[in-house]
């Protein structure tokens, strides 16, 4: 009886960590691609097409779990990175404070920074404060030869109006290698229905849409671990381990990822 309590407070947890609020998608999403918010400057690593950066997931800063990001953050600069990709829940509930902390902290280390919206992020009416300390939740830009494309999946869906969005910016996109970033994935191999996003349509047509634009990587969070598929020509990395409140069987982790001219790889570092 008590283990059947346990699952269902649990069970009732993790919903409460998607909000399907399609509306308040749609408004960010609007706001990101009206201009109002400014654009989104690309990112020049030194040397030419030869740099590495690191994804990290779920920092969590203002959660005592999160203190691990500033504990590695100078470990990860000192891998020689360019800067830091984060794929969302930099904060742990949405508060100015914690993100201007999250931005302190990588600064003090010397990294810049481009970071995808989680659900933490929103709460409490978070992405007011978002948008004035980090600005748009969907974007892109580009580091030399790679195209990034952050996506907003905050409320745990993406809607027509995005999905859009990224066919038409991969499309265009001219250089060597793309790469997506969500904060809910459309795959996971572990409790699948619980920490990937909330429309299996949806998620097909995503794939469908990275498949079509030969996308190398998507990297994403929200799950408190490590798990990785190839499907097609592109590998879904989900990174969501800087923190220390990390989900059974897992170990905290981010990753490396490589570039060298034509070639872009990826390592996975357990800590």
């Amino acid at each position: 009886m008590r283990s059947s309590l346990l699952f269902y407070f649990i069970a009732l947890w993790l919903v409460g960590c998607t909000n399907f609020k399609f509306r308040e998608l749609q408004d960010r999403v609007e706001e990101s691609l009206s201009g109002e918010l400014g654009g989104v400057d690309d990112i020049d690593p030194p040397g030419t097409d030869s740099f590495s950066f690191v994804v990290v997931g779920d920092t969590h800063v203002g959660n005592a779990a999160g203190q691990i990001y500033a504990d590695r953050v100078q470990a990860i600069s000192d891998l020689g990175v360019a800067f830091v990709v984060v794929a969302g829940d930099v904060s742990q509930a949405g508060l100015q404070s914690e993100l201007e902390s999250f931005i302190e902290i990588t600064s003090l280390a010397g990294l810049s920074f481009r970071a995808a919206i989680g659900n933490h992020d929103i709460y409490f009416g978070g992405w007011d404060r978002w948008r004035s300390v980090i600005g748009r939740s969907l974007y892109s830009f580009n580091a030399d030869n790679v195209h990034f494309s952050i996506l907003d999946s905050a409320n745990g869906v993406l809607g027509e109006r995005q999905l859009e969005w990224l066919k038409n910016d991969l499309a265009s996109a001219t250089q060597t290698h793309k790469v997506v970033v969500s904060h809910y994935p459309p795959w996971i191999g572990k409790f699948s229905s619980m920490f990937k996003m909330g429309s299996e349509e949806e998620a097909a047509i995503l794939k469908d849409i990275l498949s079509q634009n030969n996308v190398n990587f998507m990297f994403s969070g929200h799950y408190h671990g490590y798990d990785e598929i190839v499907l097609g020509a592109t590998t879904y990395v989900v990174t969501g381990g800087m923190n220390n409140l990390i989900d059974p069987g897992q170990s905290k982790n981010f990753v490396r990822v490589s570039v060298e001219g034509s070639s872009i790889r990826s390592e996975v570092i357990f800590f």
